[in-house]
């Protein structure tokens, strides 16, 4: 069960999402949201933090899903095969509320939390051909000829959950290693006090049984409602360092805050490290993520739950994270080859709280140089008013811009990234008998690839919707969606009706920097 305010807030958060963002809060009737349950769990936020005062300095009603595959109409989640097994947010967010609660039978730390969650298979979708049948260069062969993953699934849907795994498990570690370090401290009967103004706390004592290469665990309080957890662990040979800052807002419901993630490169020799083949210099490249996350009210006062998620891998003598702790793309030089950075993705979600309506995108750019087109998607979604079963249309395509060409100096240019055009590198050796014609010979042109969706309520994947496909579309190119299962559009068509998101604003500042642990 996930826990409730006990008075005021009345926010409920849908329990289908569609690669949804969620901060969820909700309330029950006052004759029964101030009491706990007979079982003796908590049942309210305020009951928790009584049980662990800890969880106050912690975004407990906080999770990033990826495409669930659960409607408010199922009772379970359907086993379909080579769909993604990704929790939906509210049982990532009740997860995590009974392991802060530290209870003597808490097994604070999940197995395998530091293993890398595998991605299943999808070749429908190829960021340099879009889902156009292909056989063709480097690129090998794939695309498809229906518009679908080979599950039925409508191809940009699976393949978004596929592509944006790498973010979503790396909150999902952040978020449950700092849930485990506060039940920790609370189940070994640790200070579970909130440190005072200037104070910090070192945890470090309560986690050294975990047997997670723990080198530092300390939660400090920097001043006007805004705490830091700070932790560098190496398990498994996995090193890194990350820092959750955390502040509630004045307004009840309202919460921001920054994860920093900085990933060192393995302690564990590998091949690449012993003069294997590593053309990208992978061995010696840090991975930084840096999450920015507000739940704040839009101009029609419904509340947004907002993200802006940055991942990038670069040369480790470059500080990859500003003082913030932001992933800075100043610091890598314009002339900068793969060699120096890449593998960047860009995602930004813009969610209501309670309908879990919005716009999301995604970019990605597998290279590090600067005139490199970012490729991704621009989703729009809707909720049902009776059922909460989510739909939605999305366009995919290259901007005209790299995502560090985009973000670098100011940081807000994210308005660039939407799809202007199709960009296929290779399409003139593309020698499949199924390619679309639609797309010409030249490799680019001023078109993006568009398709709608809906979620079956029977299997939980996610059908395409033929005609929500056909109606993106004003313009005289041939549109063709009963064949191909998507169309080609002319840019101006989807942008106008497919927008980006709006980023979180009201976010924290400070130093929130991982220290530099070696």
């Amino acid at each position: 069960m996930i826990l409730k305010k006990s008075k005021g807030f009345t926010k409920t958060f849908v329990l289908v999402s569609f690669l949804a963002a969620a901060i969820s809060c909700s309330t029950d009737d006052d004759e029964d949201s101030d009491a706990s349950s007979d079982d003796g769990e908590v049942d309210t936020v305020e009951e928790l933090e009584a049980e662990n005062p800890l969880t106050a300095a912690y975004p407990s009603a906080l999770a990033l899903s990826v495409f669930p595959n659960e409607t408010t109409t199922t009772l379970a989640l359907q086993d379909a095969g080579t769909t993604s097994k990704e929790k939906p947010p509210e049982e990532k967010i009740e997860a995590r509320q009974e392991i802060l609660q530290g209870g003597a039978d808490s097994e604070c730390f999940a197995t395998g939390l530091f293993n890398d969650r595998s991605k299943e298979t999808v070749t429908c979708y190829e960021f340099d051909n879009d889902m156009n049948p292909f056989n063709n260069g480097p690129s090998g062969s794939g695309g498809t000829t229906d518009g679908k993953h080979s599950d039925g699934e409508a191809c940009m849907v699976a393949f978004a959950r596929q592509e944006v795994l790498d973010a979503t498990q790396l909150v999902d570690r952040a978020l449950d290693t700092v849930a485990g370090i506060l039940c920790s401290v609370k189940k070994a009967g640790g200070d579970t006090e909130l440190p005072a103004d200037g104070e910090t706390k070192d945890f470090l004592a309560s986690v050294e049984d975990a047997d997670l290469g723990f080198e530092v665990a300390t939660m400090e309080n920097l001043g006007d409602g805004l705490y830091k957890t700070e932790i560098s662990a190496a398990p498994g040979g996995k090193a890194f360092n990350m820092t959750l800052v955390y502040k509630k807002g004045e307004t009840e419901g309202e919460s921001s805050g920054v994860i920093s993630f900085k990933e060192r490169p393995s302690t564990t020799t590998t091949k690449l490290q012993e003069g294997g083949n590593d053309p990208n210099n992978t061995a010696n490249m840090n991975k930084y993520v840096s999450v920015k996350f507000a739940q704040e009210y839009d101009t029609d006062s419904n509340l947004r739950n907002r993200f802006e998620v940055r991942i990038a891998s670069i040369e480790k003598t470059l500080d990859g994270l500003d003082s913030q702790g932001i992933v800075d793309y100043d610091v890598i030089p314009d002339s900068g080859e793969n060699s120096t950075s890449n593998n960047f993705k860009y995602v930004q979600f813009d969610i209501d709280a309670e309908t879990a309506e919005g716009n999301i995108s995604y970019w990605r750019n597998p290279g590090g140089r600067l005139n490199e087109p970012a490729r991704g998607f621009v989703f729009n979604i809707t909720a049902d008013d009776t059922t909460g079963v989510l739909s939605g249309c999305g366009t995919s395509g290259a901007a005209n811009v790299s995502i560090r060409g985009t973000l670098a100096s100011d940081g807000e240019g994210s308005g660039e990234l939407l799809p202007k055009r199709y960009w296929h590198p290779f399409a003139g050796n593309n020698t499949s008998a199924d390619k679309d014609d639609r797309y010409t010979g030249n490799g680019e042109g001023p078109l993006v690839t568009a398709q709608c969706f809906t979620q079956n309520t029977s299997t939980g994947i996610y059908d395409i919707d033929y005609d929500a496909t056909k109606a993106l579309s004003t313009s005289t190119v041939d549109s063709e969606v009963d064949t191909h299962g998507y169309d080609v559009v002319p840019q101006a068509d989807g942008n106008a009706q497919v927008l980006p998101p709006t980023p979180p604003s009201a976010v924290p500042t400070g130093d929130f920097k991982p220290r530099d642990e070696t």
